[in-house]
């Protein structure tokens, strides 16, 4: 448990800044096969519920989006856990399919 923290700390320290969405996601909305709506402005993205700890999220703001296939986003909103807060993060890899179709996965942590 300790490694983990020591990795998020880290983590969290270098995702510090705000990007922007890349296109085509920026300022649209897409239609998730199994999350339904998700909708994208320039920094943010709404509607990809998670639940960590009973705790739901599905407000997310852009921290990295420098290699184009690859977005990190950080939960606008902290959750607490042992009574102190901390921030959900998320990984997607991006696959363009067709012109309006995309396939992700979502990265973990080794």
């Amino acid at each position: 448990m300790r490694d983990l923290f020591v990795v998020s700390v880290l983590f969290i320290l270098k995702a510090n800044g705000q990007c922007n969405i890349p296109s085509p996601f920026a300022s649209s909305t897409w239609l998730d096969s199994t999350r339904g709506t998700i909708t994208f402005d320039t920094t943010t993205m709404n509607g990809w519920g998670v639940t960590v700890f009973n705790q739901q999220r599905s407000s997310w703001e852009c921290v990295d989006s420098s290699d184009s296939s690859t977005l990190v986003l950080k939960s606008t909103t902290s959750i607490l856990y042992s009574n102190s807060p901390i921030f959900i993060f998320m990984c997607m890899k991006l696959t363009q399919i067709t012109t309006n179709s995309y396939s992700y996965k979502l990265q973990q942590g080794m």
